[in-house]
């Protein structure tokens, strides 16, 4: 059925009424709404309007009635997301879960989500807004319990947004880094929050800025963010970060004062270097031995050796040729000077322009006359072909093959001489480069270390590799750094061990405790235990960010959400058109010609609401408005239960599954009976909306099931009905949805609960 709540649910329920009762009081006292920017929307559009009569036109100068309504803007961190995976049905279900359990009655909700940006590689930013429309013009009370509610949820986003975004959308958090996850925050500590980042995809302008907790130009920066308790003052809180405001699981202090003692993280290995070395090449392959630059310090032990992969070169060639009169310049030149290694010569295939040989000395492909630029426009000769290019017994004895020395081609003589080849286009040379250069193979090496010194003595290289074109580069492993990441302190507590006893600086061995000002926690480079692995001045790690509307002098120290006040309106139904007075009845002759008597007033036509098409059947009220009436599909005709479902529940591809599709009239508190049809479930007998015996479920079943869709009394539009099942009009017909949302009722008359919207859904019938 639709969404379980926990078991304490109700017991919140009732504390959040309790809750509500308390902020009317109190609002109703101070008689203000607390009001942030407002932003200007449309007036709601009406999807079912009453048929007939047509609404009169607006008087001149005459405006609707607008109102501020609570909102927010919000910028929010959605785990394992991106571009492709935010579709519609996500927003659909990410706005689904905004909908506070206490929103006020008498509204529904305006809420957009939309892709931002990518996230730390896995992650979106989805920004968007959240505020209520209403049915009918709010009273004061009631914007100002809605401005309280609003607030509520607000805080429960910022402070622990899986609590409403977990199910659907776990680890989603508030956004508190203006420039992404990794950007280095250069504002000061010292002054106001500055502000550049404009966030997109809301109402704005709106921009995100931040200042520093600390700066490291200041002298202090390195005492005044997180240390650790030295339990002088409370025993039970020695070994604790200190920090004001203290983190997750640590205790207020500053530190250098009182019990909190300064302490930082071991950033780089203590009393080590990194050694070096060279090698050599020959032939494509790595000589050995290798030579040690710098044997390095603090090795206890031979560390790895990485040799870099091969870099083999091929070489390309190519062939000069006049466009005046067809002839070869010279002869093949080589268009890559620094090529191989080769393992062989590399053999040719000659392409473009066809070419004759006039002298027949090079070319062996038989004669040919073709035509070329200039004059004469024709040349007769020996066709020149790929072998013989390729040849070792033609051109002079093997005068024009490529020429490799040393590993590489140094040469190429293809013709012999000029002025006796001609084409009837540029040629194209294209060397077999893959099968001639040696094989790409990576060369090994290891290390030599003296026990005695610490450091490498020797570099052996175990493979000599073949494709070395140059010398590779040799990486040799730093030695052990086991102390990277444990405290540092210049005075270590007693009993609680630290790696290395020195003072702490922002550039040395041991570096500064920062506090992420995000997540509350420890954050420093590397990371500590229990600690978030984070660059000082770096996104949230000693960052405090905060949003602000654009222009405002007014700064919120807050990141994520924003409350706004969303100007809006509600334009009620038009009245029916007046009847026409009826024509003064003409005088008889000669008499005079009497007045005409005074029509008798004409009682308004009753409003007429046609409903033809599609439709999603939702619960008027809060907290079940947020679910639509859902059947099963067509794939299983055999599952006809009906259900409660979020768009975001039965995803895109089952949209239908919320659809259903009717056409009925309903006049002065009457209606036509229908057939109401499951669009997802037309491949079915079983196809139509049903009202079982069972007095908690919805079902589909055959076309003898009837309903009626009637205006409840006081409703503002058409599209707010009772829904009444013509087959159970003898006893408890009129549907309901009790607050749980988790179940369907039937009750005799309308008490309130048995009310649903129409929203109209325009697809062909």
């Amino acid at each position: 059925m639709g969404k379980k709540y926990p078991r304490n649910f109700s017991c919140v329920r009732r504390i959040l009424a309790i809750m509500q009762c308390n902020a009317i009081l109190l609002l109703a006292l101070i008689g203000v709404v607390q009001a942030a920017r407002q932003i200007t929307f449309p007036p709601p559009v009406q999807p079912i309007v009453p048929s007939p009569p047509p609404p009169p036109p607006a008087s001149p100068g005459v405006a609707p009635v607008t109102f501020p309504s609570p909102g927010f803007v919000f910028s929010m961190i959605v785990k394992n997301t991106n571009q492709a995976s935010w579709t519609v049905a996500q927003e659909a279900k990410f706005c689904d879960d905004l909908v506070s359990v206490n929103a006020p009655a008498n509204t529904k909700e305006s809420c957009e989500a939309k892709f931002a940006q990518s996230w730390n590689g896995t992650d979106a930013l989805i920004n968007g807004f959240f505020f209520y429309e209403w049915l009918s013009t709010p009273s004061v009370t009631q914007i100002q319990l809605a401005s309280a509610l609003r607030d509520q949820a607000v805080e429960t986003l910022r402070q622990n947004a899986s609590s409403i975004l977990g199910q659907n959308f776990p680890g989603s958090y508030a956004n508190c880094a203006c420039d992404g996850p990794t950007a280095v925050v250069t504002a000061s500590a010292t002054s106001d929050f500055s502000y550049s980042k404009n966030l997109t995809v809301i109402p704005g302008p709106v921009q995100c800025g931040a200042r520093l907790t600390y700066s490291t130009a200041q002298s202090d920066a390195v005492i005044n963010q997180v240390g650790v308790d030295d339990g002088s003052t409370n025993l039970a809180n020695i070994g604790k970060f200190c920090s004001t405001p203290a983190v997750v699981n640590g205790v207020s202090g500053i530190p250098g004062q009182g019990s909190c003692r300064q302490y930082g993280v071991v950033a780089t290995p203590v009393g080590t270097a990194r050694a070096t070395a060279t090698v050599t090449v020959a032939g494509g392959s790595v000589q050995n031995p290798g030579t040690v630059t710098d044997g390095g310090s603090g090795y206890t032990s031979a560390p790895g050796v990485t040799l870099s992969a091969p870099n083999r070169v091929g070489a390309t060639a190519s062939l000069s040729w006049s466009g005046n009169s067809g002839l070869l310049t010279n002869a093949a030149t080589l268009s890559t000077a620094t090529n191989g290694p080769y393992a062989t010569t590399p053999t040719g295939v000659i392409g473009g322009g066809t070419c004759v040989d006039t002298s027949d000395t090079y070319c062996t492909g038989g004669s040919l006359r073709i035509n070329v630029p200039g004059t004469p426009s024709t040349r007769t000769g020996q066709v020149c072909t790929s072998d013989d290019f390729n040849s070792a017994t033609g051109c002079n004895g093997g005068a024009c093959v490529v020429t490799v020395t040393g590993g590489a081609t140094s040469s190429v003589t293809f013709p012999g001489a000029t002025g006796q080849v001609y084409c009837t286009s540029t040629p194209t040379i294209t060397l077999d480069n893959n099968a001639a250069l040696q094989a790409a193979q990576q060369a090994t090496a290891e290390a030599r270390f003296s026990s005695t010194t610490n450091a490498v003595t020797a570099i052996v290289v175990t493979g000599a590799g073949s494709g070395y074109l140059s010398a590779p580069t040799v990486t040799i492993a730093p030695p052990g750094t086991g102390d990277v990441g444990k405290l540092c302190a210049p005075t270590p507590i007693t009993g609680i061990g630290v790696a290395v006893t020195e003072g702490i600086t922002t550039t040395g061995v041991c570096q500064p405790l920062g506090r992420d000002t995000q997540f509350n926690r420890v954050c420093s480079t590397p990371a500590v235990d229990g600690g978030l692995w984070s660059a000082l001045n770096t996104a949230t790690c000693n960052v405090i960010s905060s949003f602000r509307n654009q222009p405002s002098p007014t700064d919120t120290n807050k990141c994520g959400i924003l409350t706004q006040s969303f100007v809006t309106s509600v334009i009620p139904p038009p009245p029916p058109a007046p009847a026409p007075s009826p024509a003064p009845k003409p005088a008889p002759s000669p008499a005079p010609t009497p007045s005409a008597p005074t029509p008798a007033p004409t009682p308004s036509a009753p409003v007429v609401c046609s409903y033809r098409g599609i439709y999603e059947i939702i619960p008027l009220y809060a907290p079940c408005n947020r679910y639509r009436i859902a059947s099963g599909t067509d794939s299983d005709c055999d599952y006809n239960l009906v259900t409660l479902r979020t768009a975001g529940q039965v995803g895109q591809g089952k949209i239908a599954r919320l659809h259903w599709e009717f056409a009925t009239i309903a006049e002065d508190g009457l209606s036509v009976p229908t057939n109401v049809l499951a669009r997802a479930r037309r491949g079915c007998t079983n196809r139509f909306l049903a009202a079982p015996s069972d007095p908690t479920t919805l079902k589909t079943g055959g076309s003898s099931w009837k309903w009626q869709f009637v205006p409840w009394p006081g409703a503002i539009s058409c599209e707010e009905v009772n829904v009444i099942s013509q087959n159970r009009l003898s006893t408890t017909a009129f549907l309901q949805v009790p607050r749980s949302c988790d179940r369907f009722r039937y009750n005799a008359t309308d008490g309130g609960r048995q009310r649903f919207r129409l929203r109209r859904v325009n697809l062909p019938v």
